[in-house]
């Protein structure tokens, strides 16, 4: 947040304006649990939007926006801790159990870290946030066992050649940052590499299958909605009654809170 916003804590944020993103949803997620560990919602704030998550520090040092999420290594927190309207972390400290467990009912894979490095944080000054696994690569479900192995596999054997190219490249080294929780489940060519270095734990195997269970319980529950919404459309249309695809969001929205817990 900018340091002459007033925040200090996520609590102080009510009423602020707070950067989202069009058509980012995991910027726009993870807004909403920082928020929940206040005990706010993006109700609770004014809602800034942008067309790229680059533009709100340009806003945010324009005096045009409050907060937006951010790594504390990138370029433009600097930018913004060395503005006029200087940079302020507020804390997510652990002790604060129903403040996480608020965070953790919007993203489950969230969980407390100290963090050391980058602007306005050192190892004299740590600060509390909110900690993802990092880094994760992404490929789709279709992407072969071997392909995913192999990438995996070269990435820990070659760890010693990157591992100092950056401020975060540490983060990289394969046993550290191989366990769960994910965004989404890992890949079976992922989850072999790991077992066969040792990496994987029982934990992160229970974790895998609950996943696993719970993304395909959300896939059956997108087709069937789907279903149900193309039906109410065919059927509104030999009404006279034309309801636009616009309606999807909406409507998949409702079915899901009444069909997923």
């Amino acid at each position: 947040v900018a340091k002459d916003s007033g925040v200090v804590e996520i609590a102080d944020l009510k009423g602020k304006r707070v950067g989202f993103v069009k058509g980012n949803p995991s910027v726009n997620v993870k807004n909403a649990a920082y928020l929940a560990f206040g005990g706010l919602t993006p109700d609770d704030v004014q809602q800034v939007w942008f067309g790229s998550y680059g533009a709100m520090k340009t806003a945010l040092i324009a005096g045009q926006l409050d907060a937006f999420g951010s790594v504390t290594s990138s370029a433009n927190m600097r930018e913004i801790e060395a503005s006029p309207r200087g940079l302020h972390w507020p804390q997510f400290r652990p002790g604060n159990k129903a403040g996480w467990k608020a965070v953790t009912d919007v993203v489950s894979f969230a969980a407390p870290a100290q963090e050391t490095r980058g602007a306005g944080v050192s190892a004299e000054n740590p600060v509390w946030l909110v900690g993802y696994r990092y880094p994760m690569i992404t490929t789709y479900a279709r992407t072969s066992e071997d392909e995913a192995y192999n990438m995996l596999k070269a990435l820990d054997m070659a760890f010693d050649d990157y591992k100092n190219t950056t401020a975060s490249s540490f983060n990289w080294a394969v046993e550290k940052s191989a366990n769960p929780p994910y965004d989404a489940p890992a890949h079976d060519g992922a989850v072999r590499y790991m077992k066969e270095k040792g990496y994987w734990t029982a934990e992160s195997e229970a974790w895998q299958n609950a996943r696993s269970a719970r993304l395909a319980a959300v896939i059956e529950a997108w087709d069937n909605a789907r279903g149900e919404f193309d039906d109410m459309r065919v059927a509104e249309k030999a009404k006279g009654n034309r309801i636009k695809e616009d309606k999807w969001p909406a409507f998949w929205d409702e079915f899901r809170a009444a069909n997923l817990k």
